[in-house]
């Protein structure tokens, strides 16, 4: 039963979200709020993850722009806070908590720490990751083992590929690796598990 003049308390819960989308359309008709809209509404952490996408290692002044996030962050939740709104009560509620949120997350991640050099997540070593780690032990002097050196001189030799060092393995996702763990620095290369490490990171709250 619809609210009445004589009797303006909604009865029903229907009625509770009857006067709440009408006050929502008005507010949106009206021009004093905005509706929320995906993927808007992602674009400030989408900023946040193209800068955290662009290894700065040796660019010391990208490392320091890292600071110009927590305004850029701060702004744009206050933003979406203030001017966009909802219709659906529940979704309502989160836009403010993770807008909120977004400004903590951010501030501890890339403003108190350098995410790019001081996180490390645990990853299995097949794939990529285990080439990666075998051309770091090369480049530091380090020879490899003398089982798994002879295993790699047979897959040179013979044009066949050992089972733990499988070409295929080179193009295995994140989560289609076996093998043993190990922290993975911030990863220059290839590009796909920058991003996997980046959106890991960013999501791991």
């Amino acid at each position: 039963m619809a609210p009445t003049m004589s009797d303006p308390w909604p009865q029903t819960y229907r009625d509770v979200l009857q006067r709440y989308h009408a006050q929502y359309d008005q507010a949106i008709a009206s021009g004093q709020y905005q509706p929320f809209i995906y993927p808007w509404g992602t674009f400030g952490a989408f900023v946040v993850i193209i800068y955290l996408l662009i290894p700065h290692q040796n660019r010391p002044w990208l490392g320091r722009a890292r600071f110009l996030m927590l305004p850029w962050i701060a702004g744009f939740a206050a933003y979406s806070i203030k001017y966009t709104r909802a219709k659906n009560m529940a979704s309502a509620f989160g836009l403010g908590i993770i807008s909120a949120w977004s400004i903590l997350w951010i501030t501890a991640i890339v403003v108190v720490n350098d995410c790019q050099t001081d996180f490390q997540r645990i990853e299995r070593m097949e794939g990529v990751f285990r080439q990666s780690k075998r051309q770091e032990k090369v480049s530091n002097g380090s020879a490899l083992d003398p089982e798994e050196g002879k295993r790699h001189q047979e897959t040179i030799s013979n044009g066949n590929t050992p089972n733990d060092i499988e070409l295929p393995e080179e193009h295995l996702g994140p989560s289609q690796r076996q093998g043993e763990f190990a922290w993975q620095p911030y990863p220059l290369t290839p590009f796909i598990e920058r991003l996997d490490w980046v959106l890991d990171i960013f999501c791991n709250f």
